[in-house]
């Protein structure tokens, strides 16, 4: 070694000690600075005299290098040192995980160190496999804090820290890149930090480049296109959504096509294999995400499926690039039978046959790839989930990275929105706030970039918390078609049919066949194809203003195609008829205007009036009520009190000349030879003294009418209008003493009163006078109903319409209820009565522009598939509830009538709200001693045999009323991981009840303690996902305020308790059953009931948030659940007699376990 070395040597020792005396130092003046409280100093400064201290080591181990110092005396100072450098270093990765990025020292430098301080130095780290998230108490602070880690494949563990926020989920899958330290990784590049700026990506393929509709896009043996003319090729004719219009807008009916290719090893090796079990969870959660959007576009939308599990294909999808989607697409759909130029081609085909076959609107493909055994449950070029801007397919895969399979419907729902035309809005995706799409070409107005008009929280910024919370911004609903600019319905389909006839038949005869084509008119996008969805559903046709008759389809057996040729007979009289014909769509719009027509029958015509003494020949009584005594023809509002008045009406009804009226200009057009034109109307009631004091106006189209006093004649003329001569008039016909009401439908008779059912509390609403509303609606687009009570409600309206009552009821959170109400509608009209309720605090406006959202407990529907009255008979209907956290019940009355039909009458009766009450104990009588007679001496008694006494009966138990009665029940959810789940004591229990449980918690794995005196009755696992356990209790006097379960491990869970009296308290579990479904049929098996008067409970669980619609004949009692994680259900019905029950099916979202418990009745 040179004396130059060993001054250099000399000088960095020298350096050496100075540097660690600093981080003593430090160390002493810092130590308690990072365990102090909040009087302490500010944490930036600790962290930055801890980087400083850092720094200042790695300085001096930099010297070192450079000094040549790679043994030698100096190395145990060197290992000194890195010891103190490292733990400062472990200590700055939770706290400022970048500053350990910038005081590393690079992998260069490392290997330049003495192999003993290398030990206590930094590595580069790479690490990949599933993600972990855990909350742990901090030693210092003692909050919590969640823990990020990464367990590989051989079960070692890292914990990661992150410079900048992510988003990861427990069960994904993460590579990463890093700066390590034992089993610490600061995270320098991820997976996940690639799949933010990726997450969602939504690249756009051209129309242009898809090429014409051609043999090769269609594989015969398919069956694609059988319907040729409707899925042809696009002419812009704005008829049809064409070949290539698989996803124009969210609305209307869309088939899915779920395909989960199977590498087969033709070409790659494969490393993945589909089982059933995780199959069913991909259908499940795309399933969740579909009705997702059902629920988000007000239930415009509805989507059917078909399953192609495990499509052979020759390659291994998760091993390449998202680049060759090419190879394994084409090759999975070849082996489903599609043909075509290209891969794209392909998936066209599929498409419009799926939508061909399950008689959709629309057709899209979700490929799920199977990513079980990869690192990172990404392509190998970090692509996870990605879609094609208006379609036709998305591309998921099974861990879809971070996310983790728990999460896939969060994804699935967002990457269906780009197939339906919505942009992405995350910052990474760069997306312009003016930037347009959809069929509306609405602006991305919500996308994270500076300058956008909105900023919300949205389902197309990607993310689980837009899904949970059900979050879609207007901008993002517009350009997926939901945008609604006037009624009820969206743009896209708020659309009118048009009518055209063909050349009426000549000549005219009394039984004439006409015949016409209905087409809806399309809304006019901003730009690109115009089509509609809205098939034509009816053509119906009056004549001379009467009742609507239905035409017939002409050319296919029903109407139900967007232009629709249509054939009718009508029977007309000699003379002139005028004819109107409308046509209704899908979503119930009419045509407007209708078309009007008129015919010329021949016959024998009819004398034209003489002008002095003429008879009413063309003219008949028709009350109207339309008319006030100030102004004639006013609305029916304005008539309320109008009687005695009159309305008289002339027509073309038997006269020899058809009269139009040009209602600008109030001038007749008669069609006959007997009134010249330029003819003009005057009317006038003459009064005793033969002064005129009355006026005339228009009634319709085609009709004139005049209001005056009751008893008083009528004198009208026809006069020219040049000359002002009497053409015609007729005189001295005298209107009735008392006008004619109006035809109306016929009251019902009284409803029979209400009753409260033992064993209940009830809230009765009789109408036997007005309610309070809370609130009230009337449509815009028609008339107001008017209200009256009197023993029962009643509606009628005098034209079209939509009008909502409704009235808000108090109600006890956590309560059973049952909800009555009488309802009496006339059969065989075109009308609609409903009563609905919803819980919490709404206003009629709600119910009248949200009714899905609304419960229906009965609907008089002409127009849809409830039943069209009930023969005019007083029907009780009834449904039941869990009021939950909810102290307020919204009751609504809607009644509603079509343009150009009658109204025969809303008829509402006998409101009841009932929850059961806890039956009092009955005292027991005193038995009534009679007094003793005073005994009157007789003979002595004949000896008579003695008999056995007869034992007194022992006392017995006073039966429940109903026998198993529900008193109370409970829910509960555990939201984040935890090892105790509480759920508490049912309000009202009392001893002798007995209490069952339901719990359901997110893993098969783990295992679960009851708390003291509950019994297992069974335990079920929810495919290898979750478990639900059911357990009873005996009630006592003392019953603790809740419950507490432990699991061996934290875990999300659900479940509840219901509090039945009457149950046999010595063999409370007559039966049970149970079985694991994989589809959304919840279907228990059937029990053997061995008593009659059994309570059987239906329970479902599933591992995730969905819905569930119990077996006919059950009544709900709760759900409870945490998205994404699990859900609790039951539902219960009596049974009067002993036997098998049979199987009984429900329906869930996904797959499930299904439950019978049957409760034994007390004897």
């Amino acid at each position: 070694m040179s004396k130059k070395k060993n001054s250099s040597l000399a000088f960095f020792l020298v350096l050496l000690v100075v540097s660690v005396g600093i981080f003593f130092m430090v160390v002493v003046m810092t130590r308690g600075n990072l365990t102090s409280g909040p009087s302490g100093p500010d944490e930036k400064a600790v962290i930055a005299a801890k980087v400083a201290s850092a720094q200042a080591k790695t300085t001096s181990l930099r010297s070192a290098i450079t000094a040549g110092q790679a043994a030698g005396g100096g190395d145990t100072a060197l290992k000194v040192l890195a010891v103190a450098r490292k733990q400062e270093l472990l200590e700055l990765m939770e706290k400022a995980p970048g500053e350990v990025v910038n005081v590393a020292l690079s992998s260069a430098e490392r290997s330049k160190l003495p192999e003993e301080v290398r030990t206590e130095i930094e590595e580069d780290k790479s690490a990949g496999g599933t993600v972990d998230v855990s909350t742990q108490q901090d030693p210092q602070t003692n909050l919590a804090k969640k823990v990020i880690a990464v367990v590989t494949s051989d079960k070692k563990r890292y914990v990661l820290h992150f410079s900048k926020p992510v988003q990861l989920y427990t069960g994904g899958k993460v590579v990463v890149k890093g700066i390590a330290i034992g089993d610490q990784i600061v995270v320098t590049e991820s997976s996940v930090e690639k799949a933010v700026e990726k997450a969602f990506p939504s690249p756009r393929r051209p129309g242009s480049d898809l090429g014409p509709v051609t043999a090769q896009a269609v594989d015969p043996g398919s069956n694609v296109l059988g319907a040729a003319s409707k899925w042809g090729t696009c002419d812009n004719t704005g008829r049809y959504p064409c070949y290539y219009d698989t996803s124009a807008f969210m609305l209307g009916k869309v088939a899915v096509g779920i395909v989960l290719p199977q590498c087969n090893g033709a070409v790659d090796s494969c490393s993945e294999s589909w089982s059933a079990e995780r199959m069913d969870l991909v259908v499940s959660q795309i399933r969740a995400a579909m009705n997702w959007w059902s629920g988000r576009m007000d239930g415009k939308v509805s989507f059917v499926f078909e399953e192609r599990r495990a499509v052979p294909t020759s390659y291994e999808p998760i091993r390449r690039p998202q680049s060759d989607e090419s190879l394994w697409m084409g090759n999975t759909l070849t082996n489903m039978g599609y043909g075509g130029a290209d891969y794209f081609q392909r998936v066209y085909a599929y498409n419009n046959d799926l939508r061909q076959r399950l008689e959709a609107d629309w057709g899209m493909t979700i490929f799920v790839v199977d990513s079980n055994n990869d690192a990172d449950g990404s392509f190998a070029d970090w692509y996870f989930a990605y879609s094609y801007v208006g379609g036709p397919f998305s591309v998921l895969t099974y861990d879809n990275d971070g996310y983790g399979i728990g999460n896939m419907g969060a994804v699935a729902a967002h990457e269906t929105g780009h197939v339906f035309g919505a942009l992405d809005q995350y910052p990474g995706a760069g997306v312009a706030c003016t930037a347009t799409s959809g069929y509306l070409a609405v602006q991305n107005q919500n996308s994270q970039q500076a300058g956008c008009l909105s900023n919300t929280d949205s389902i197309m910024r990607g993310g689980v918390n837009p899904y949970t919370n059900n979050l879609i911004d207007q901008y993002a609903a517009g350009q997926l078609g939901f945008r609604i600019s006037s009624g009820t319905l969206p743009d896209p389909i708020n659309t009118k049919p048009v009518v055209t006839l063909d050349p009426l038949p000549s000549p005219m005869t009394t039984t004439p066949t006409i015949t016409g084509l209905a087409v809806d008119v399309p809304y006019s996008p901003p730009s690109g194809n115009y089509m509609s969805i809205n098939s034509v559903t009816a053509v119906q046709y009056r004549v001379d203003g009467g009742n609507w008759q239905n035409a017939s389809p002409l050319g296919t057996p029903t109407f139900s195609d967007i232009e629709q040729r249509f054939t009718f007979t009508p029977s007309l009289a000699s003379g002139t008829h005028q004819i109107t014909v409308q046509a209704i769509n899908r979503f119930g719009n009419v045509s407007d205007p209708p078309a009007v027509f008129s015919v010329n029958v021949p016959g024998t015509a009819t004398p034209t009036p003489s002008p002095v003494g003429c008879t009413a020949t063309c003219v008949s009584a028709v009350t109207t009520g339309n008319c006030t005594q100030s102004s004639p023809c006013k609305t029916s509002a304005e008539a309320a009190n109008a009687l005695p008045k009159v309305t008289y009406t002339i027509n073309s009804s038997g006269c020899s000349s058809a009269i139009a009226i040009d209602a600008s200009t109030g001038q007749f057009s008669p069609t006959g030879s007997d009134l010249p034109a330029n003819t003009w109307l005057s009317a006038a009631s003459i009064s005793a003294s033969g002064s005129a004091s009355t006026s005339w106006n228009f009634c319709n189209g085609s009709s004139i009418c005049w209001t005056f006093d009751a008893g008083q004649p009528l004198y009208w003329r026809l006069r020219d209008q040049a000359s002002g001569s009497t053409l015609a008039a007729c005189s001295s016909f005298a209107a009735p003493a008392t006008a004619t009401p109006v035809p109306t439908a016929t009251p019902p008779a009284v409803p029979p009163p209400p009753s409260t059912p033992p064993g209940f509390s009830c809230t009765v609403e009789t109408f036997s006078a007005m309610p309070t509303w809370s609130s009230s609606y009337d449509a815009s687009w028609g008339n107001a109903a008017s209200w009256s009570a009197s023993s029962y409600l009643r509606a009628s309206r005098s034209g079209a319409g939509s009008s909502t009552k409704v009235k808000v009821y108090p109600i006890s959170p956590s309560t059973n209820y049952d909800l009555r109400v009488m309802m009496n509608g006339v059969s065989g009209q075109t009308y609609y009565n409903e009563a609905a309720y919803k819980l919490g605090t709404y206003a009629a406006d709600n119910y009248e522009s949200a009714p899905s959202t609304w419960n229906t407990v009965n609907r008089f529907d002409g127009y849809g598939s409830w039943p069209n009255g009930n023969g005019g008979v007083w029907t009780s209907y009834t449904s039941s509830f869990y009021s939950g956290l909810n102290d307020s019940l919204s009751v609504g009355f809607r009644a509603g009538l079509g343009s150009g039909l009658d109204y025969p009458g809303g008829n509402w009766g006998n409101l009841t709200i009932c929850t059961p009450i806890s039956p009092s104990p009955t005292a027991t009588p005193v038995p009534t001693i009679p007094p003793t007679a005073t005994p009157v001496p007789t003979a002595p008694p004949t000896p008579v045999p003695t008999v056995a006494p007869t034992a007194t009966p022992a006392p017995t138990t006073t039966p429940i009323p109903f026998g198993i009665i529900l008193r109370s029940l409970s829910t509960s959810t555990n939201s984040s991981k935890a090892k105790t789940f509480f759920i508490n004591r049912p309000a009202g229990s009392q001893a002798g009840d007995v209490m069952m449980a339901q719990v359901t918690i997110r893993t098969t794995n783990t295992s679960v303690s009851a708390p003291s005196g509950w019994t297992m009755v069974r335990q079920d696992n929810i495919g290898g996902t979750a478990k639900n356990i059911l357990y009873y209790r005996v009630a006592s006097a003392s019953e603790p305020d809740s419950y507490r379960w432990t699991f061996g491990k934290p875990q999300q869970a659900s479940g509840g308790i219901m509090d039945y009296a009457g149950v046999d308290t010595g063999s409370p579990i007559d039966a049970h059953s149970g079985q694991y479904n994989s589809g959304t049929t919840a279907t228990a098996p059937s029990v053997n009931l061995n008593t009659a008067g059994a309570k059987v409970v239906y329970v479902v669980a599933t591992a995730s948030q969905t819905s569930v619609n119990p077996p006919s004949g059950f009544t709900t009692r709760y759900s409870a659940g945490v998205p994404g994680a699990v859900m609790s259900f039951t539902a219960d019905k009596s049974f009067s007699s002993a036997g098998a029950t049979g199987n009984q099916d429900g329906t869930a979202g996904t797959s499930n376990v299904a439950v019978l418990v049957a409760l034994r009745p007390a004897q």
